[in-house]
């Protein structure tokens, strides 16, 4: 039996939810603001790159749900100032784990820049939605 956190987490749904119980969700995407790690890392990693849309999906399936409506979307974040990054960045630890202004000074300055010349630096958020309900079988 695959134990892992998400099978599980389904698995418990299941356990709560009575058949016909409805799931609802919505989920930041692993390509969430990747532009900003592969702007400032030399090698471009967020830890949550698999988080997809189809993954959940085929989760919610396979522990016995029917997806009644799936929606995804990649809206655009715009950054006005560099302040702005640099508080995504710290707020948000996981989407650049080693982040510091030091370490990342020289890009960072690349990043002013644009916004000085450009009004902004958009990056692409990713979020999705799943609405589900629970199959008599479970």
């Amino acid at each position: 039996m695959d134990c892992s956190p998400v099978q599980t987490r389904m698995a418990e749904i299941g356990h709560f939810l009575c058949a016909g119980g409805r799931y609802v969700t919505q989920q930041v995407g692993g390509e969430n603001c990747t532009d900003l790690n592969r702007f400032l890392q030399d090698k471009p990693y967020f830890r949550y790159a698999d988080t997809t849309l189809a993954k959940e999906v085929g989760q919610l399936e396979a522990a016995g749900f029917r997806i009644l409506d799936q929606r995804e979307a990649f809206p655009g974040l715009t950054f006005f100032d560099i302040t702005g990054v640099v508080f995504y960045l710290r707020a948000i630890s996981w989407q650049i784990e080693d982040f510091s202004v030091e370490k990342y000074r020289r890009k960072l300055f690349q990043i002013h820049k644009i916004i000085e010349k450009e009004g902004g630096f958009e990056v692409k958020e990713h979020r999705f939605m799943i609405e589900a309900v629970k199959g008599n079988n479970l």
